[in-house]
């Protein structure tokens, strides 16, 4: 299922199925929202218990043109040496770092 909604950039929230975005509470306030409105285009996963939005493409409004929303993994990829952006989270020493100290799962090292 595809659909589109208007998110502003940068802007962590969720995307709900009215087309409407709902910014993310950090302490009681709304996180700021900054930059031009674009337009997201993505997959919708629904289950019982949640719904997640995939972002795969990002079109700047009211005339920009459409981009994959690939930038995390190219920014990711300079900023470690070239090395492949696909499974980032298995090569980022910060990620890797977390794993050591609270284990896969978030439950404590693994022994």
């Amino acid at each position: 299922m595809t659909s589109r909604h208007s998110i502003p950039p940068l802007a962590l929230g969720v995307a709900l199925a009215a087309g409407l975005f709902s910014p993310a509470l950090s302490a009681g306030m709304a996180a700021p929202q900054q930059g031009p409105r674009v337009l997201a285009d993505g997959l919708i996963i629904e289950s019982k218990k949640a719904r997640l939005f995939a972002l795969q493409f990002v079109k700047p409004l009211p005339d920009g043109k459409w981009r994959r929303a690939n930038r995390f993994g190219m920014a990711w990829s300079k900023a470690n040496g070239g090395k492949d952006a696909s499974e980032w989270y298995r090569h980022d020493p910060l990620v890797q770092k977390i794993i050591e100290k609270d284990g896969k799962l978030g439950l404590g090292a693994e022994k």
